[in-house]
């Protein structure tokens, strides 16, 4: 209800996972009306998957695996990036994330607005 994100479902050649979270899909109102203990809950389930699944096949192919991130910017304004309710839930959500960093092989961001650029830079983002 928060954003919409596909966990897991690409896979790169070499087995990684890869997940797409498509920010422009930030919904002010649904983050109001979610619990930081679901948020919480539902980011260590997404993430402790991601790893087992990451553990699972390196063990298999014998060499050390990552999962890749992508997040989608496209439709992302100036209302997503300034709505308190947003960013609390999606700091929220991101923050399991930190417990698995060296996980991660790559991260992309795509369809980048100007907006986020300049978001980016002066360290709003």
């Amino acid at each position: 209800k928060l954003i919409k994100v596909r966990p897991c479902v690409l896979r790169a050649v070499d087995g990684s996972p890869v997940s797409i979270w498509h920010a422009g899909s930030l919904n002010a109102w649904e983050a109001g009306n979610l619990s930081s203990t679901s948020v919480t809950a539902w980011s260590h389930a997404i993430f402790e998957y991601k790893d087992l699944w990451i553990t699972k096949k390196s063990e298999e192919q014998r060499k050390l695996l990552g999962y890749i991130q992508v997040y989608d910017m496209q439709d992302v304004s100036l209302r997503h990036l300034s709505s308190r309710e947003i960013t609390d839930k999606l700091k929220t959500a991101l923050q399991a994330g930190s417990f698995y960093m060296e996980a991660v092989a790559h991260m992309y961001v795509i369809n980048a607005s100007v907006l986020f650029s300049m978001a980016w830079k002066v360290g709003f983002i």
